[in-house]
């Protein structure tokens, strides 16, 4: 493949990546905003899912008598993605949780849970990255095809 191609399959992908990415990075962004707003500063906020399973990552600072509960209630209240397991770190302590402890803490969630489809969106781009590659091969094997026939019509061709 040539230098050009690469660079499309690449912006490609790159942009699935990217459109894939944006509902959760616009739930984190609300949720980082809904933290603030409750009077907490220097707020992180990251989702991370290896192999299924969610992990949310949150380090704010906030009032001496702040508790960990808190920000677990405005993540179990207000975040639309599934968590597998809560990490926080608040005023420079730690504290995890997993959802089931966050669902006795806290009930029922007050939101409704986006559909938790890691796995459909990464079969997805599988699907998409074997039928760019199986048309630039086809692509490949039409251009031979024809080289070769473009020769033999040269060979057969009349000598003036």
């Amino acid at each position: 493949m040539n230098r050009a191609a690469d660079r499309g399959l690449l912006a490609v992908l790159l942009s699935l990546l990217l459109v894939g990415g944006c509902a959760s990075l616009g739930d984190v962004m609300s949720l980082s905003g809904k933290i603030k707003h409750a009077g907490f500063t220097d707020v992180s906020v990251n989702h991370n899912t290896s192999n299924e399973f969610d992990s949310l990552s949150i380090s704010a600072n906030g009032p001496a008598d702040a508790k960990p509960d808190d920000i677990g209630r405005i993540v179990w209240d207000n975040y639309p993605e599934h968590i597998d397991e809560l990490r926080l770190v608040l005023n420079g302590k730690s504290a995890v949780a997993t959802e089931a402890q966050l669902k006795e803490a806290y009930g029922e969630r007050k939101i409704a849970l986006k559909p938790d489809d890691d796995a459909a969106a990464a079969k997805r781009v599988v699907m998409l990255v074997a039928g760019i590659i199986a048309g630039v091969m086809l692509l490949l094997l039409g251009g031979i095809v024809l080289i070769v026939v473009l020769v033999r019509r040269k060979r057969r061709s009349p000598q003036p």
